[in-house]
């Protein structure tokens, strides 16, 4: 299957009573789905019940689906959808005999995902230019209520 190089997440504003919503993404497994509504994550359920339940339909082999709240959100909730792959192996192929291309094509499938989603993440990060020292943030505990600067010598320094 072609994947198209493209965003692994939308963000959506939900219209009164609304409770479908759709992403134009490749997803293999619905456990590869994370879903909030106004930044708080909601729960993947099979049927999905409530408004922080939902369900997932997906069609084998296209890009895009839909999730499926159990109740209507309420005017301009917002509702975020990011595939938030699982890493790992679920399968090794045989030394010897033919080779299962349905799962060798899942396989290259499932790869070409982790490297989307990493890529993703990588380019929504702070970064440092090649040859400079990483930063280290401040602690949890002295970040609250505290704006994140830089100081005279370029690291990061708490004001406030």
């Amino acid at each position: 299957m072609n994947i198209t190089d493209r965003a692994n997440h939308v963000e959506l504003v939900a219209t009164a009573g609304q409770t479908a919503f759709g992403f134009n993404f490749l997803l293999l497994s619905a456990a590869d789905l994370t879903v909030t509504v106004n930044g708080v994550a909601a729960t993947y359920a099979n049927p999905a019940t409530t408004a922080t339940q939902y369900g997932v339909s997906i069609v084998p082999g296209i890009e895009g689906g839909s999730i499926t709240f159990g109740a209507g959100l309420t005017l301009n909730d917002a509702v975020g959808i990011q595939r938030t792959s699982i890493i790992q192996r679920v399968g090794a192929f045989s030394t010897s005999g033919p080779i299962n291309i349905n799962a060798l094509n899942d396989a290259i499938d499932r790869s070409v995902v982790y490297a989307q989603d990493n890529r993703e993440l990588c380019t929504r990060a702070l970064k440092v230019l090649a040859g400079e020292t990483a930063l280290t943030l401040p602690s949890l505990a002295s970040r609250p209520s505290k704006l994140l600067g830089f100081d005279v010598a370029g690291g990061f320094a708490l004001y406030g």
